[in-house]
């Protein structure tokens, strides 16, 4: 056992050794939170609905959302998706610079808003116990205006190992964007932000979106990480529209 002033020691000159290391290297924000190199240039038909069944209305949606700086846009009644970055006039105002065209959820990250509709959580954990789910007694809840909850950058959490660091919470690092979101749908996982990577924890639950035409969507995010790599990010989500 080290005594209590050689641990303090010890602590201190790896909290040292990190702040001088990190900025050598480029590449260590990107890996010590599982986000690797984002280049989405040659991702062909890899990604959108990759599958579907018209009889049972069951498919599989699966997305890159590894950009902080990108919200994408789903357009369930046509099976289309749209990324659009968000533009640095988005980050002085807000993030309400929608893409022209018709879409229903968008995600950024692990956060989701609808267009003009509601998000409610069921107690069940797959889509196959949806019969036990009355939609007309759920509580449906409406997007809501944030402002410390959209991260679009992570390049200052390790300001806080300077020695004048002005506090040391986390989230006081981090940058956010205002912005709509949807308080229900987004929280079908929680995240806890520290120095190194995140603590990622889902719910495992069903969700439902009632879309602004009436239409409801449930879906299940079955990953959040890519199946070979490991990196977080990439979103696997089983769904079933129209209910």
């Amino acid at each position: 056992m080290f005594s209590p002033a050689i641990s303090k020691l010890y602590h201190l000159f790896m909290l040292g050794a990190a702040a001088v290391l990190l900025p050598a290297c480029d590449d260590v924000l990107e890996s010590i939170y599982d986000n690797d190199k984002i280049d989405k240039k040659d991702t062909g038909s890899e990604y959108g609905f990759v599958q579907y069944d018209s009889i049972t209305r069951q498919g599989v949606l699966y997305l890159d959302c590894r950009d902080f700086r990108e919200w994408t846009y789903v357009d369930f009644h046509r099976q289309t998706f749209d990324t659009v970055a968000i533009s640095d006039e988005g980050f002085v105002r807000d993030s309400l610079f929608l893409p022209e065209g018709d879409w229903d959820l968008a995600f950024h990250r692990y956060d989701i808003r609808t267009n003009g509709g509601e998000g409610a959580v069921t107690k069940v954990f797959s889509l196959d116990d949806l019969s036990q789910v009355n939609p007309e007694a759920l509580e449906w809840m409406p997007d809501e205006w944030v402002t410390r909850r959209i991260v679009v950058s992570m390049d200052r959490v390790f300001d806080i190992l300077q020695p004048d660091a002005p506090t040391q919470d986390v989230y006081d690092y981090l940058d956010y964007i205002p912005g709509q979101l949807n308080p229900v749908l987004s929280d079908w996982i929680r995240l806890t932000y520290r120095i190194g990577p995140p603590d990622f924890n889902p719910t495992g639950l069903v969700y439902v979106a009632r879309f602004a035409d009436g239409t409801l969507c449930a879906f299940h995010v079955d990953s959040f990480a890519h199946p070979t790599t490991l990196l977080k990010g990439y979103l696997t989500i089983s769904f079933i529209y129209p209910l």
